[in-house]
């Protein structure tokens, strides 16, 4: 979990403690406001109706203010009907590619923090990875499913009481099989690796002096590409949100900082040449749905709409963008779902 993150998380408790709300239990549906978090109430633009199988598809997606310091992970329908919480002391939800599993960072209650795996309904959870006195973040799956990559981020005492040092790891699906990715580049506080085919890892690194994308080694973390957008990174660090590919292979969405201090972003769409193609003020955390059509957390930043975040669903062949989740929340890190049957026993 990030330094911003871990602030954003208190300055949550704060308005919660002040509101007396109490944190709602795991895997029930929710109703109205979650948490207690604050923002605007009135009503959406009226939008064309989804259709009833596209309105009944569903994204997972982190709920920033669960309870003092907490943060979960819900699921919500396209249309917004149906919001469920799936885990709570949970954050940075991974989808698997058959849409079956979700895995995350998780800080329980009970302690124990590390990285686990649950189904798409929430149910049951497992714990892969322990990670002591580290902080085991951003995991995600690989093509077959059997393995996920991971961020490990560690104290530094040579550079300073308040720095860490990111590593890369991977492990086995069922927690097995743990190692760190040995000639890894130099990467940011929050690198965001997500899984490219099976031999290839997308990180955000620095490379000759710059923040860039690589395209990774899975076995060894050599530096195989190079991906320098057109937009440089304003700032220290990127901000805490993986970059995405597309599903045809031909775009690459980030999200990037709008100043200094990285306390407003914007989403931007390049090709893998660098070529810009749109740029999304106040946006972040982009994802993709099969499908091509584009979510993203907007627009807590820098107050330029309200003061919580919502998921928006932009159409992969046009049509109005539309938010998905209620102004009562704020949401981030949107995943997509699909259809979702749910299983007995």
């Amino acid at each position: 979990m990030s330094l911003q993150r871990r602030a954003f998380l208190l300055l949550c408790g704060l308005v919660l403690l002040a509101g007396g709300a109490a944190s709602p239990s795991s895997s029930r549906r929710l109703r109205g406001a979650v948490g207690g978090c604050t923002g605007k109430t009135g009503r959406s633009p009226k939008l064309p109706p989804l259709g009833q199988r596209r309105s009944r598809q569903r994204i997972a997606f982190d709920d920033e203010c669960v309870g003092p310091g907490v943060t979960g992970i819900d699921s919500i329908r396209l249309d917004g009907r149906g919001l469920r919480r799936l885990a709570t002391g949970a954050s940075d939800p991974a989808v698997s590619p058959d849409r079956t599993k979700i895995a995350y960072s998780g800080e329980p209650s009970a302690g124990g923090g590390g990285i686990y795996v649950m189904r798409a309904d929430g149910t049951p959870v497992r714990w892969i990875d322990h990670e002591g006195n580290s902080v085991d973040t951003q995991p995600a799956w690989s093509p077959d499913r059997r393995k996920l990559v991971f961020v490990r981020s560690n104290g530094c005492p040579s550079c300073g009481t308040s720095v860490f040092q990111a590593s890369l790891f991977t492990i086995n699906s069922d927690g097995s099989g743990r190692r760190r990715l040995a000639d890894e580049p130099q990467l940011v506080d929050n690198p965001g690796p997500s899984w490219i085919d099976s031999r290839h890892i997308l990180v955000t690194a620095r490379l000759g002096g710059a923040w860039e994308f690589a395209i990774i080694d899975s076995h060894d973390g050599r530096v195989r590409r190079e991906i320098l957008p057109i937009l440089k990174f304003l700032g220290t660090q990127p901000p805490n949100a993986p970059a995405a590919l597309s599903p045809n292979r031909r775009e690459l969405a980030y999200a990037e900082c709008d100043n200094g201090d990285c306390s407003s972003t914007s989403v931007v769409l390049i090709t893998l040449r660098g070529r810009l193609i749109q740029k999304i003020r106040g946006a972040s955390d982009p994802a993709w749905s099969p499908q091509g059509d584009l979510l993203y957390s907007c627009c807590q930043q820098a107050g330029i709409k309200g003061d919580t975040s919502r998921i928006m669903f932009a159409p992969a062949h046009g049509g109005a963008t539309r938010a998905i989740t209620p102004r009562t929340l704020s949401a981030d890190q949107p995943q997509w779902l699909g259809l979702q049957v749910r299983r007995s026993g």
